[in-house]
Order: C-alpha cells, then structure tokens, then sequence
C-alpha cells in the first residue's frame, strides 16, 4: 500500500470533535482505506462471488473486517475481548461458555460500530465492494438480528414458521440456514433463537435453545418492554416518516397564516409550541373522525 494509515494517526482521528473537517476528507480516507483492502499483497483481500447469496459467507466477510484487520485491532476486536473477558469471568467452569463467547461474538458483529466514521460492519462491506457489486446492496439492507424467545408454529420444506412471543410477530426461517428442524415437532414449543434477514430470508443467527410450553415465561415475555423492543425496527421500516413530516409542515402553516416561519419573543415560544400541539392534535383527531364516518357512509 503506497500511503499507509498508521494505526497511531487512527487513534487520534476524531471526526466528531473535529466538525470542520469537510466531506471530501473523509470521502478520500475512505477511498485510502479501500484501496488498501485490494491491493496490499501482504494482507487479507475481502472479496465476494457476484452470485453469492449464503449469508454465512456475507458474515464472515463482516467477522473478517471487524475482528481480524489492523485497521480495526484497537477498536472493534478490543472491544470484544473486553466482551469476552467479562463472560469468562462470569462462567468461570460453566459447559456452555463457548456457546456464550460465540453469541457474544455474533451479536457484536451486528451491533458494533467503528471509531472511524461510526459505521457498522455491514456498512463498511457495501463501501468496500462498491455500488457495482450486486451484493453491496444487500449488505446495506442486512438486518439487525433479533434474538429472542419464539413459539414454534410449523415448518414445509422451505422455512420454519416461528411467533415471535412479545410481539406476536411472525417469522419464516428458511430451513437451509438451521440444521435442527427435525428436533421441532410439537407446536408451541418454545425456541431461544436468533435471526437476521439477508436477501429477503430470515437467517439462524447465533444460539438457539428449545424447551417446552411454559406459561410463566409466555407471560413474562409478553410483558417485557426490552423483548418488543427486539423487533421495533420492523415497524420503523414501514413507517413513512417523510409523509408524516409534510403532513405536520402542512398543518403548521395554516396554524401560522401560511407562513413556515414565526417571529415572536422568547417568552411566548413556549405557549405558541402549546397552542400548535394542540392544534395538531386536534386537527389529526377531526381526521380520524372523518375517515370513521367515510368508512361507515360505504358500508
């Protein structure tokens, strides 16, 4: 690599704290990074077949990247040491440490993001490959994993159908991705399991641990805030954020003469917000109304 990017000039890049630094730079670090992945002999090159579509190989790209590269040694792998020190302490003799350590490791994977340019594996793999790769975009819409506890509700010879027990959201496993399908067999078996979608296919992810129907635990997931949250990210993907910023932009100028800016004094900012939100309110609540009564009209 003709201009190296020692790991010392790394450790003392702050983009955050340097807000001056312009696009451009950072656009030219990325190319330098880059180039170094293709054409430094003496290091590992990343590459992925244009027809491969096993999320085990995107995954290891990822692991690759994150875990195994001097660009990223005193980042993301520290980080996971650290990780892993904790749970060996915790376990002590436990038979299923390796079992922790690898989950730890694969959840990381998803979730990490690097001191440089703050992006996920996943992200730094669709800049690597470039926007030729037929794959960069499906590393880009890789999925977080969702790891949690599910009811067993079938399977055919394609994918496993799961609930999620929280939400109640349902999942299609495709079956080549887990070799344990014939060990499901009685509905409403409980699976602790986790799964990432790539290429439009839940992929097994991590662990997986299955028990019998426990009512206690149904319960208890159901009533867990932190095991919804697993699966919030679905939702935010079909919601339309854009629409329902127009929206506001709209109401908010008929509230203002139809003006998008208001001029005023400090000490009214406070009630002209209020007397907005209320009127927002109320105008999305006259909506909702109309739509009810529109729909009743049709009936």
């Amino acid at each position: 690599m003709k201009n190296k990017i020692y790991i010392k000039q790394w450790l003392e890049l702050k983009p955050y704290n340097k807000p001056t630094v312009t696009d451009s730079y950072y656009l030219k670090l990325s190319n330098e990074i880059k180039n170094s992945f293709f054409y430094d002999e003496n290091m590992l090159v990343y590459r992925l077949d244009k027809n491969e579509t096993d999320f085990y190989a995107a995954r290891n790209l990822i692991d690759t990247l994150l875990f195994k590269t001097w660009l990223f040694f005193p980042d993301t792998l520290r980080e996971l040491r650290l990780k892993d020190e904790e749970i060996i302490e915790r376990a002590g003799n436990d038979e299923n440490l390796l079992s922790y350590l690898n989950d730890t490791r694969d959840g990381f994977l998803h979730t990490a993001h690097t001191r440089l340019m703050s992006m996920k594996g996943k992200d730094w793999m669709a800049k690597i490959l470039g926007e030729n790769h037929p794959q960069s975009s499906a590393f880009s819409s890789m999925s977080q994993r969702v790891q949690g506890y599910f009811l067993y509700k079938g399977q055919n010879k394609e994918v496993i159908f799961l609930e999620h027990i929280a939400s109640g959201k349902k999942f299609e496993l495709a079956k080549k991705s887990f070799d344990h399908s014939a060990k499901l067999v009685k509905p409403n078996t409980i699976v602790f399991i986790g799964l990432v979608n790539w290429m439009d296919e839940w992929w097994f992810s991590g662990v997986y641990v299955q028990n019998e129907y426990n009512a206690e635990l149904v319960n208890d997931e159901k009533k867990s805030v932190q095991s919804r949250a697993q699966v919030n990210f679905l939702d935010h993907e079909k919601y339309d954020a854009q629409k329902d910023l127009q929206k506001q932009m709209e109401t908010f100028k008929k509230f203002n003469n139809g003006s998008q800016i208001a001029f005023m004094p400090t000490g009214e900012i406070e009630s002209f917000t209020q007397a907005f939100l209320d009127y927002f309110n109320n105008a999305m609540a006259k909506t909702s109304r109309e739509k009810e009564e529109a729909f009743e009209r049709m009936r």
